[in-house]
């Protein structure tokens, strides 16, 4: 699996061997906080999880929050 945005090719060159591996990749990126690939779990003002690029501080002009990282 790789990244294939709508305006551009796709790009295999980090990519993941199944979509089981991304899955975990992910579920991982939600308990450690750390990125999948260059995107990263946010929070918006809503509480709603949003995906954006690492480093990413707002989303229509609202502010972003890094997401929860583990379980309490």
């Amino acid at each position: 699996m790789g990244w294939a945005p709508h305006d551009n090719p796709a790009d295999f060159t980090d990519a993941w061997p199944s979509l089981a591996t991304y899955l975990t990749a992910v579920a991982d990126a939600l308990d450690t906080g750390e990125p999948v690939g260059a995107f990263s779990a946010f929070l918006t003002v809503g509480g709603s999880l949003w995906w954006d690029l690492s480093g990413a501080t707002e989303l229509n002009g609202e502010p972003l929050r890094s997401a929860p990282v583990g379980c309490v």
